[in-house]
């Protein structure tokens, strides 16, 4: 799955993967973390709001694979 911050153009993807199989640096995030959990059953060109250290942000989704 792709998305983007709102506001920035950089983009990122990550493979959304059981709890033992999640590892950061392959880009592979838990379907239990924050992240991975606000990502299910998302769409491309949904919008959803992540909550970061810095406070909630919106990201859109870009791809689904």
């Amino acid at each position: 799955m792709t998305i983007q911050k709102q506001g920035e153009k950089e983009e990122h993807t990550y493979e959304i993967v059981g709890s033992a199989e999640a590892n950061m640096q392959e880009h592979k995030i838990s379907h239990r973390s924050p992240l991975g959990a606000s990502l299910m059953d998302k769409k491309r060109g949904d919008v959803f709001a992540f909550e970061t250290p810095k406070g909630p942000q919106k990201y859109k989704i870009v791809n689904v694979k």
